[in-house]
């Protein structure tokens, strides 16, 4: 598999005009415009400005995308201890049950087992 740049630039002319769009690349065929910039009147001022843009506009997708993971890693973080919490509850009240049951037993006692105790 190609290793090609996800983000890119192209200067395309119109009329008199030069407009530059930020492509991103969608499939290995099919690109998508994903911000654009027209009125250049010339092509080595659209070429300067795509650099700039692309850069900046590569900067803050990164920065957006690290966001994005530390909100998952913390929703994530919160959800483990959610799970560890009802796992040591749900020990809790097993060891509590197992315990009463054995009271219980002995609670429920017929009267020809406590005389036999006795004696």
């Amino acid at each position: 598999m190609s290793k090609g740049k996800k983000y890119d630039y192209r200067v395309v002319q119109q009329g008199a005009d030069w407009r530059v769009e930020i492509v991103r690349q969608v499939t290995s065929k099919k690109t998508m415009v994903s911000k654009q910039q027209d009125g250049f009147s010339s092509e080595t001022k659209a070429q300067t400005w795509a650099r700039e843009a692309l850069k900046l506009f590569t900067e803050n997708l990164s920065e957006r995308n690290k966001r994005h993971s530390e909100k998952r890693a913390l929703k994530a973080k919160q959800l483990e201890q959610k799970k560890h919490d009802q796992a040591l509850a749900k020990a809790a009240r097993l060891a509590e049950l197992t315990s009463t049951s054995t009271d219980a037993a002995s609670v429920w006692k017929l009267p020809s087992q406590e005389q036999a105790e006795e004696e």
